[in-house]
């Protein structure tokens, strides 16, 4: 186990490396001066090349990403061009923003989407299975940002329960964390209905069944723990998608975190916060699969035995 946590973290590095590399690149390419957006269209050619200067960005490309690699070596991501301040304090500024809302949608769309899809198993084709499935391709195909207005709207603007924008107590995250989480929890739903109906079919479901133990003892002891792997997979997966994946949803609810200064940060050319912001959810992204991996062991003990082998 800890050769294949060692692998994986070398892959990890490998894989930081490349994507930085890309974003690094699509930020040199895309148009616009960021030394031009920052002094204003009316700054003189020599005030913007003085900035330029004093900022890197007259030196060449490879100049350029080798230095902030030599940097970020040393601990320093740099600063921002926009507020002179060191990357690193803005991200853990607005990432916990960011985990709390993709936190509190993970465990809505788990403690919502894995019990709908084991009822809907259980009772397959019944009337509780089609309302579930109905339900769950709806919120699958409506955009998150249509759900997050028309949740605005009628909780907030016409019920007026609860906060529209801003974080300004936790009930402020219960509408953009139930919004992030429909997506996962039609995904969830689904996956789990499909692999609960896969195990409950396996002869030691009626062997269970023969030895006389109880319904619930069968469904959750037994069916439902062979069923878990694709179910975790899909949580893991999910759940570095979520971190990664609120710019739309906190762009819907003005909220402050790291996604919204992904996107200010590119439409400002802003490269020091992109790059590091975007290493950021890369590597947490990679240690909830490596997560995942390692749960893995604990729910199948045939995983574990790979592991050993390997």
């Amino acid at each position: 186990m800890t050769k294949y946590i060692l692998k994986r973290l070398a892959m990890m590095v490998l894989v930081v490396l490349g994507i930085s590399f890309i974003v690094f690149t699509i930020m040199s390419l895309t148009p616009g001066n960021a030394a031009q957006m920052i002094l204003g269209q009316s700054a003189s050619p020599e005030q913007v090349a003085k900035l330029e200067a004093e900022l890197g960005l007259d030196q060449p490309f490879f100049a350029r990403f080798f230095g902030f690699w030599k940097g970020v070596l040393q601990g320093d991501f740099g600063k921002s061009y926009q507020t002179k301040l060191p990357v690193f304090d803005e991200i853990l500024a607005r990432f916990p923003t960011t985990l709390k809302l993709s936190t509190f949608a993970m465990l809505i769309a788990t403690l919502i989407g894995v019990p709908v899809g084991v009822i809907s198993a259980v009772r397959q084709y019944s009337i509780v299975d089609g309302v579930s499935m109905v339900i769950a391709m709806l919120f699958a195909s409506v955009p998150s940002f249509v759900m997050g207005l028309l949740l605005q709207l009628e909780f907030a603007l016409n019920l007026r329960w609860l906060p529209a924008t801003g974080v300004a107590s936790w009930q402020s995250y219960i509408l953009p964390a139930f919004t992030l989480s429909a997506s996962t929890m039609a995904t969830l739903t689904r996956m789990t209905r499909s692999t609960m109906l896969e195990a409950i079919r396996q002869d030691y479901i009626r062997t269970a069944r023969a030895k006389g133990a109880t319904e619930s003892s069968v469904v959750l002891r037994h069916a439902l723990r062979n069923a878990l792997l694709p179910i975790v997979t899909v949580i893991g997966v999910d759940f570095g998608y979520l971190l990664g994946g609120t710019v739309i949803i906190e762009s819907v609810f003005s909220l402050p975190g790291l996604g919204t200064l992904m996107i200010t940060s590119i439409r400002m050319k802003d490269t020091p916060v992109v790059m590091a912001a975007v290493m950021f959810v890369t590597i947490a992204y990679s240690l909830v699969n490596l997560a995942v991996d390692i749960i893995y062991a604990f729910i199948d003990p045939r995983v574990k035995s790979q592991y050993a082998k390997g």
